[in-house]
């Protein structure tokens, strides 16, 4: 009995400090991440910030003028599905067939679609409006990476300050709504 007691004693001291060793290397990795990545945190919640105010600004002006005019305004999704945002949900729910299985007549390159094709089949079940949900999620992703790597290419060459007024000026300037819509821009973008 007194020998199965010492045996048992150095195997939970051998557990752990293997579990100290694992934390202290994930502790390592997570410092190593920090600095080698930490630059990115700048970029992307100036990219956030924008789409968010972009994403805000089209729901409030859409429930005024729907307001206003008396029309029953679309939920907050349904507000994007405009002109090509139309044909890029199609395209990526049915392919580049409608829904008689007839083709389409239109031509847009597949990457896009793709993309929603994928991200809807990963978040599918938790929407209504989801391939509308997808796109935004691809529009927004990509717009992020743009910022980020837009902000790597001019902060090496010009510095941090530079770096973020390019972003700030990418995000701001007139035709970037199109950044945060279910368009293909973004994609092409980043």
């Amino acid at each position: 009995m007194l020998l199965s007691k010492s045996r048992s004693a150095p195997r939970a001291m051998s557990g752990q400090t293997e579990i100290a060793n694992i934390v202290a290397r994930l502790q390592s990795i997570s410092r190593s991440l920090r600095f080698r990545y930490g630059w990115t945190l700048r970029p992307l919640a100036l990219g956030a910030a924008l789409r968010l105010m972009v994403f805000a600004a089209a729901v409030a002006g859409t429930r005024i003028i729907g307001l206003a005019g008396g029309a029953k305004y679309p939920n907050v999704l349904e507000i994007w599905l405009r002109n090509n945002a139309h044909w890029y949900t199609e395209i990526a729910s049915n392919g580049y067939f409608n829904t008689r299985g007839l083709p389409l007549t239109a031509n847009f390159f597949p990457l896009y679609p793709l993309s929603v094709s994928i991200v809807q089949h990963l978040t599918g079940p938790f929407s209504g409006d989801s391939y509308i949900a997808a796109s935004l999620v691809v529009s927004w992703v990509a717009f992020l990476a743009a910022c980020v790597l837009l902000f790597r290419l001019v902060s090496d060459r010009f510095g941090d300050q530079t770096a973020v007024l390019a972003v700030l000026l990418l995000g701001i300037f007139p035709f970037s709504f199109y950044f945060g819509a279910p368009y293909s821009e973004a994609l092409y973008v980043a």
